[in-house]
């Protein structure tokens, strides 16, 4: 059998395209290894970090959807008793209350739909916030003392 120009170029083509595509899978996968996560029943959840008062204002006020298993964490220094609102929110949201390692409270943050803001309040102190899509709770079996690891993360210092 013999090998034509054209065929040795569209193989040539076929291994570079592979090439490419194993780079960028490469690349992605180093890049979502460093990502901030939460792991909660085994399951983790890339996150992005809100540990200035400007960051836990605004929260995911105003963004997209979240996708699945992502989600932002609020991070504080020292233990407080502070209310959730959905002010701007688009999309409801589950609310995980967090005291060090371990869930201390959920809740639901419903879009806001009105001219009205729904107001959420802890069941008690807290010194980390996760918001996740709606479902998570339900879905990972979240609830008052489930456990919680972090990766990647770095305690606000203000």
């Amino acid at each position: 059998m013999k090998i034509t120009n054209k065929t040795l170029r569209l193989m040539q083509w076929i291994v570079s395209l592979g090439a490419m595509i194993a780079l960028v899978l490469v690349v992605r996968n180093f890049y979502i290894q460093r990502l901030p996560s939460v792991i909660i029943n085994y399951v983790t959840i890339r996150t992005t970090l809100a540990t200035t008062p400007e960051e836990k204002k605004q929260g995911l006020s105003g963004t997209q959807p979240l996708k699945p298993h992502t989600g932002m964490l609020f991070l504080y220094q020292d233990k407080v008793f502070e209310p959730f609102w959905n002010r701007d929110m688009n999309y409801p949201i589950d609310v995980i209350w967090i005291l060090d390692n371990q869930v201390v409270g959920t809740a639901v943050l419903d879009a806001q739909t009105t001219d009205q803001t729904q107001t959420i309040y802890p069941p008690q102190f807290y010194n980390k916030v996760l918001e996740v899509p709606r479902g998570t709770v339900d879905e990972l079996g979240i609830k008052q003392g489930t456990g919680v690891d972090y990766a990647r993360i770095v305690a606000p210092t203000t």
